[in-house]
C-alpha cells in the first residue's frame, strides 16, 4: 500500500475518521487509538482497494467496534467525545454539550453513529450506509428513531413538576 496516498487520505479526512470512531466509542482517547490502528492496519494490508478513502473509513469503523467489544462496556456520558466538534467551547456550549452527550450515550452505538455522522460530519444517509455496510433505509430509520428517542427524553425532562436528572458534562 502506498504510504504517501494513505498519508494524504489521513490528512484530508482525519476529522471524519475521528468522528466515525468517537461516534461509536464515545471516548476521545479510544477513538484516536482506533484511527491510528486503522491507518496502521491499512498500511500493512496487501489489499488494493478501489476507493482508499472508503476503505480507511471502514477500517476505522471496524476498529472502533472491535475496541468497544474488547472493552465490554457501553460508553459513559462523562467521556469527552463532543470535544471532537469544538476543542474550545464556551461554558454555555459545554453545558448544552453535556446534556446532549448524556442523551446520545443512551443510544446504541449504531444509532449514535448515524446521528453524529449525519449532523456533525455532514455525511449523507447514502454515504453512511455505504460506509457502514447497511442499507440506506436502515441508516435513515436509526437516525429517525434516535432523534425521536432524544426528543422524548427532552420532553419528559421538561414536564412541569418533574425534576430534571443532572447530566454529567463531557
Amino acid at each position: 500500500m502506498d504510504r504517501h496516498e494513505i498519508s494524504q487520505v489521513f490528512r484530508r479526512d482525519h476529522r471524519k475518521l475521528f468522528l466515525i470512531a468517537v461516534a461509536i466509542t464515545a471516548n476521545r482517547s479510544l477513538a484516536e487509538d482506533c484511527v491510528q490502528e486503522a491507518i496502521v492496519g491499512v498500511i500493512r494490508s496487501t489489499s488494493r482497494p478501489a476507493n482508499l478513502t472508503a476503505y480507511v473509513a471502514a477500517a476505522a469503523r471496524n476498529e472502533a467496534f472491535r475496541q468497544l467489544r474488547q472493552s465490554r462496556r457501553m460508553p459513559s456520558p462523562a467521556e469527552p467525545w463532543l470535544e471532537a466538534i469544538d476543542p474550545a467551547p464556551s461554558q454555555e456550549d459545554l453545558q448544552a454539550a453535556g446534556e446532549l452527550c448524556g442523551l446520545l450515550s443512551e443510544l446504541d452505538p449504531e444509532t449514535r453513529e448515524a446521528i453524529v455522522l449525519h449532523l456533525n460530519a455532514g455525511m449523507t444517509f447514502k454515504e453512511i450506509a455505504r460506509h457502514s455496510g447497511q442499507s440506506i433505509n436502515t441508516v435513515a430509520s436509526r437516525y429517525r428513531r434516535g432523534l425521536m428517542k432524544i426528543r422524548n427524553q427532552v420532553t419528559d425532562h421538561e414536564q412541569p413538576g418533574r425534576q430534571a436528572t443532572p447530566v454529567q458534562s463531557c
